[in-house]
């Protein structure tokens, strides 16, 4: 991760020069003790006496960057950086760039702070951050030792090293480096929280468990650290503390709720006796197949009535599903709703109190008439029927370990007394167009506009091979037979 300038331990500007306006010697002190709402409220009257005045400017920026307001943030460092070019600008505009999300952008700013002092251990850091998460790995890796050979006491260079290996699936090498930032910083949170993330790429649970755990108590208040303790416990089976820990999956982001003027409470597990609860869809489309399962467990709770408003591509499918809630268009405005409650879907196994046990299994229902004209139009045949799905959106974060290339199916295309069926649509179809001669596949992307379509192909299908994807947690809801690659 990218580093900000500890203001308490090493300011750029001349303390001197500083406490020459005392006002602004009281709103550093603020900043530096934390009390952020003083210093906000002195630097921005500093700024109204002298627009020019750059530092008030930069630390209203740092401000805004610690209330994660990143936008108010990213405005007043450009201000800053168009008052006076100071490297430390620059920097404080990649770090909020990094964390927008825009990589290319932070990378310009971190090479622009490096032009102008090539002394700051965190900038040949940040640039390597920046480059890593470009997939930039190689070029990442050689910022990274330049750090190692100048600054071998700078702790975070080791754990970004660590994340390098660990990316590779070099998990032992990048526990070596996360220990070794440990020992330059010991109870470092970032260290701890990475090696329990390779143990548990390892699946070597006890581990995961035992180092998130010592990542919490260094710093109770992570919300990262108790996210990945709780996925961690959930692939343990402690679904209890699983579904618990996983509830701060949403602290510093922007949790789901209903885009209303009159505000509803969310949802706490009480009564919904004579209530109308409102589910609202959250990540993946994958995600909505999983869950929708446990809206089956409402009825111990009496509520009303169940209205989820789910995806574009979904609602014929649940509607023929009939999973127990009245389905909402996506296009439908949550202000035309009337409802009581509401409740993020994937908050429903900690609010019902579900494990596994007795959860259902085919519990989402293809339309029949459907499944029919798919078989009548594309599966007339005695061979042994196989669909096949092979990449998702690059877009999502794990892609590249998830997606695949077609070709290397090629070797089972040609296999006698099958049939393949393609319903991969949108990204990687393009591959069909340059199939070898002997590759012998159905494409069924152009007869699919929804997921109901792509639901009435798979019940036609023997088995389908997928990567971990929307159409796999499909196929798994239909109780279809599934190889997950």
């Amino acid at each position: 991760m990218p580093l900000t300038v500890d203001n308490k331990e090493r300011s750029i500007f001349n303390p001197n020069a500083i406490n020459t306006q005392n006002s602004f010697s009281l709103a550093l002190k603020y900043f530096q003790q934390g009390a952020f709402e003083n210093a906000e409220n002195l630097f921005k009257q500093i700024l109204k006496g002298d627009p020019t005045n750059h530092q008030a400017c930069y630390y209203l920026g740092l401000i805004a960057f610690n209330y994660k307001n990143y936008s108010d943030a990213a405005q007043l460092f450009e201000i800053a950086v168009a008052l006076h070019p100071h490297y430390t600008y620059f920097l404080s505009l990649g770090n909020v760039s990094y964390k927008l999300g825009d990589y290319d952008k932070a990378l310009e700013y971190y090479q622009k702070a490096l032009e102008l002092n090539q002394n700051a251990p965190e900038t040949y850091n940040n640039i390597g951050s920046t480059l890593e998460k470009l997939d930039r790995d190689d070029e990442a890796l050689e910022y990274y030792n330049i750090v190692l050979k100048k600054y071998p006491k700078f702790a975070d260079v080791y754990c970004n090293l660590g994340v390098i290996f660990n990316k590779k699936g070099q998990h032992d090498e990048a526990i070596r480096y996360y220990m070794k930032a440990l020992k330059a910083k010991p109870n470092d949170v970032a260290a701890q929280t990475n090696i329990g993330g390779a143990y548990r790429s390892q699946r070597d649970i006890p581990n995961a468990i035992k180092w998130y755990e010592k990542a919490l108590k260094a710093d109770p208040g992570n919300a990262e650290t108790k996210l990945n303790l709780g996925l961690t416990f959930l692939l343990n089976k402690d679904f209890q503390k699983g579904w618990k820990y996983y509830e701060h999956r949403f602290t510093g982001y922007k949790e789901p709720a209903p885009d209303t003027e009159k505000k509803r409470p969310k949802w706490n597990g009480n009564s919904l006796e004579n209530k109308v609860i409102y589910v609202l869809h959250e990540q993946g489309i994958g995600d909505t197949f999983q869950f929708v399962r446990y809206f089956r467990y409402f009825d111990a709770y009496k509520p009303k009535k169940i209205l989820f408003k789910t995806q574009k591509g979904t609602e014929d499918l649940l509607r023929s599903s009939a999973i127990g809630a009245e389905i909402v268009d996506s296009a439908v405005s949550d202000e035309s709703l009337e409802f009581d409650t509401y409740i993020p879907l994937m908050s429903l196994p900690y609010y019902l109190k579900r494990d596994v046990v007795g959860l259902p299994d085919k519990y989402i229902k293809a339309d029949y008439n459907k499944v029919c004209a798919y078989k009548e139009r594309f599966f007339q045949t005695d061979k042994y029927k196989i669909g096949l799905c092979w990449q998702g959106s690059p877009g999502h974060k794990g892609d590249k370990m998830r997606s695949l290339s077609l070709s290397l199916f090629y070797p089972l295309l040609d296999l006698p007394n099958t049939q393949f069926y393609s319903l991969q649509v949108g990204f990687g179809s393009e591959q069909l167009e340059n199939l070898p001669d002997k590759a012998k596949i159905t494409n069924l992307a152009p007869s699919i506009s929804d997921f109901s379509d792509t639901a009435a192909a798979i019940e036609n299908l023997d088995l389908l091979i997928t990567i971990d994807s929307s159409v796999a947690h499909l196929a798994g809801a239909l109780g279809k037979k599934t190889w997950i690659i």
